[in-house]
């Protein structure tokens, strides 16, 4: 989804050296995510001036825990004073890297290959809970879903697996295989309510 924007991304500037800066987030890591932006801007002719990460609930809750309200609370606490230094070192014009937690671009291509696999729509299921409401189809960001039956159905093979689905569900009708149910949901708090 990143690659197919950037493709498509055109920068006008008056100035022949604009200022560029690249901010990615994470909750484990952040990857190469901002090494392969970089290599793409560089491949069209411009020069990254800053690069920073910001540390947010890691959201992925095939793997994480999300019912710890307290720390939860704690992280987005953590995550703003993270933006507002990055603000900070934008408005100044400052140079540099301030990526955290990053990891080696050979390893970054490896873990594509589980990416790959763990992004089949397969592994994902309706509870008898759901209700039909649309939440999930009206948010899906590649219109993966639609309704069948009245209930949510996976129309590709293949999705972003954001999770977005799962996290929006008002009853949490929304798995993946058996993994997710004891995990939660989170929506951050600075996002507008989503129909």
């Amino acid at each position: 989804m990143v690659e197919e924007y950037l493709s498509k991304l055109t920068i006008t500037s008056e100035n022949k050296n604009p200022y560029i800066y690249i901010i990615t987030t994470y909750g484990t890591t952040p990857g190469y995510s901002a090494g392969y932006v970089k290599e793409h801007l560089n491949r069209c002719g411009y020069k990254v001036n800053l690069q920073a990460s910001i540390k947010m609930v890691d959201t992925w809750t095939v793997m994480f825990d999300l019912t710890g309200k307290e720390k939860i609370k704690q992280q987005t606490i953590e995550s703003d004073k993270e933006i507002d230094t990055i603000i900070t070192r934008i408005k100044n014009r400052n140079q540099g890297k301030y990526v955290a937690r990053k990891i080696p671009k050979f390893i970054s291509n490896m873990a594509q290959l589980w990416y790959d696999r763990s992004r089949k729509t397969k592994n994902l299921h309706i509870t008898k809970t759901c209700t039909g409401c649309k939440k999930c189809i009206n948010n899906c960001p590649i219109n993966a879903i639609t309704l069948v039956n009245n209930k949510p159905s996976w129309q590709k093979e293949y999705c972003v697996m954001c999770l977005r689905c799962l996290h929006i569900c008002p009853t949490f009708s929304i798995q993946y295989n058996n993994k997710t149910q004891k995990h939660g949901q989170y929506i951050n708090p600075y996002i507008k309510k989503l129909d």
